[in-house]
């Protein structure tokens, strides 16, 4: 391994303290036969993921996870898209099969390798879920973990790094230039700290392509802040209250303008909206503002919406919008089926029925409470959509 002026000290007690929990490196994506997934609306749906959920949490340079991603599964996150690997547990990304397993430690029936895109690996695959959580199973839920994962990381090996912020700005700070030291830094770091190779060349240069070969698949264009964001002149996002003047909505994502999704409320006889996009499969999301969920509503499919946080009051602050659950709108994108819970115009609420017949709507549990029964297995979703009956 060649040290640049800007290498990284690798302490050697640091090893230990990042193999608790192993991500990365459990086995070779064999392509041939074409068992490798090269659907290129996919891998662009993929990334696209990859991108908003990066620039979420801070990091615009999306591309460095891009290139992790292409070398640990090429960008494939189910097994029916890789099956040269094993089969883990059932994903809702995955329609309800398996999603991509790793296959260095032992055989597939020993359900011991790494899950998902990102290969996160805390043991066997029941230890893995209870370490991350069900989402982790998730195509978005692995991909949200490994930004923390990598600022964790680098707090501990990169000098100069010693908290969150630091970390975030050294990995928006590098170019994706050969040569260039703090790049080279950057695949030493990751080549030891996520796929366990320590001082390993060969493992570089494989992070090495896999950056380039994404950067040059997609686009520099694509590569940008969250796709190209422009906000206009109001500020205004994805959420913003536009029922009194829909021109606030003059933002742009990607070349898509920003338009006033509204409905009129007869109840409290007032028009109601917030600022939306035209979407398929998925929708931009933007540091400090509510994350967002290309929606499919019954009177407007294919619109962004914002989804509950603290932010917006978990929807209190989005008049007259209603927290309910709703299916992704897929259109041509490519994107795997999903149900969430969004800021909705009233009258999008998923139903339910107990095999007694009780009538109930069904709950996004991670940000909705019932205040009724419970019961799962009776919604479309992952095991965090459940339905409640009162």
């Amino acid at each position: 391994m060649i040290l640049k002026s800007h290498a990284l000290l690798l302490f050697p007690f640091l090893v230990s303290l990042g193999c608790a929990t192993e991500v990365g490196g459990d086995f070779e994506p064999s392509c041939d036969n074409g068992q490798c997934d090269t659907n290129s609306s996919r891998r662009r749906a993929h990334a696209e993921i990859i991108r908003d959920t990066a620039a979420a949490a801070g990091l615009d340079n999306a591309v460095l996870l891009a290139g992790i991603g292409e070398v640990e599964t090429t960008l494939a996150h189910c097994w029916a898209d890789a099956r040269w690997a094993c089969k883990g547990p059932a994903s809702a990304s995955c329609g309800g099969g398996p999603v991509i397993a790793g296959s260095a430690d032992g055989a597939c029936s020993l359900k011991r390798g790494g899950l998902g895109m990102f290969q996160f690996d805390a043991g066997t695959h029941n230890q893995t879920v209870n370490q991350y959580g069900g989402d982790i199973l998730t195509l978005e839920g692995n991909v949200s973990e490994v930004v923390p994962y990598l600022i964790t990381r680098a707090i501990e090996s990169v000098p100069g790094v010693a908290n969150e912020q630091e970390a975030l700005a050294w990995m928006n700070s590098i170019r994706i230039v050969d040569g260039d030291p703090d790049f080279e830094a950057w695949l030493e770091f990751i080549s030891w700290r996520f796929n366990g190779c320590k001082g390993c060349t060969s493992q570089e240069n494989k992070y090495r392509k896999g950056t380039h070969d994404l950067q040059e698949e997609l686009g520099a264009d694509f590569w940008g802040s969250a796709g190209g964001f422009d906000n206009g002149t109001n500020d205004s996002f994805i959420g913003s209250d536009c029922a009194a003047d829909p021109d606030v909505c003059d933002f742009t994502a990607d070349g898509v303008e920003g338009e006033c999704l509204d409905w009129f409320d007869a109840n409290a006889n007032a028009l109601n909206g917030y600022c939306s996009l035209s979407c398929q499969g998925f929708c931009p999301d933007q540091p400090g503002q509510a994350g967002t969920f290309c929606a499919d509503f019954r009177n407007a499919p294919g619109m962004c919406a914002t989804t509950p946080n603290s932010s917006n009051g978990f929807c209190d602050d989005v008049p007259g919008t209603v927290l309910q659950v709703v299916p992704r709108f897929i259109g041509n994108s490519g994107a795997t089926p999903v149900w969430k819970g969004v800021c909705a115009p009233p009258g999008n609420a998923t139903a339910c029925e107990t095999a007694d017949g009780q009538g109930g709507e069904c709950f996004d549990t991670d940000t909705m409470e019932c205040g009724g029964t419970l019961h799962g297995g009776l919604c479309p979703g992952g095991s965090n959509i459940q339905c409640c009956t009162r």
